[in-house]
């Protein structure tokens, strides 16, 4: 799925569109499965994947334009990892998100989550997975030209000051 996403960004980057129909079919067919695992993990009470099926489903809404599914799916994946506890997944998923709030012209909503998975990252110990570094890279970068050096400031420092308890709250509000 990754590579099909950095093949979507290089197909759109070249020519400004998306993939042709046929991939979209292939996207829909994958989030029907995923849709399907979900109801299952739901009926099983399976929290990891239930986590693991929204986070899924998000990057296909995601890479289909669907930037409203995504951050919906994106918001319940961060749920779903908090109340597993699960630190480095949820800055993921916060990284996920800022991507797609980016894409929906919220910079500063995406800096603030992208500070907030920063957070996360420096108090487990863990980088920035390194074939994500360059999209992280990117979205920080756009974020500053978007917002300048000032905005952007404000808006990390307070990604950076959100708790672990308060962050269901900064992806629903």
């Amino acid at each position: 799925l990754r590579t099909f996403k950095q093949n979507h960004c290089a197909h759109k980057n070249r020519t400004g569109e998306h993939f042709p129909s046929e991939s979209l079919n292939t996207f829909t067919r994958i989030c029907i499965l995923h849709e399907n695992c979900l109801h299952i993990r739901k009926e099983l009470g399976n929290a990891r994947g239930i986590a693991i099926s929204y986070e899924a489903i998000a990057q296909i809404a995601f890479l289909q334009c669907d930037h409203s599914a995504a951050r919906s799916m994106y918001c319940f994946a961060v749920l779903a990892y908090v109340e597993l506890g699960d630190r480095q997944r949820t800055a993921v998923c916060l990284e996920a998100l800022a991507g797609v709030l980016l894409a929906q012209g919220d910079a500063a909503s995406a800096v603030r989550q992208l500070g907030c998975a920063s957070a996360l990252h420096a108090i487990i110990g863990t980088p920035i997975v390194h074939h994500e570094r360059q999209e992280y890279d990117r979205l920080l970068s756009q974020s500053r030209s978007v917002l300048g050096i000032e905005l952007f400031s404000i808006a990390w420092s307070e990604g950076q000051a959100i708790t672990w308890e308060q962050i269901p709250f900064s992806v629903t509000a």
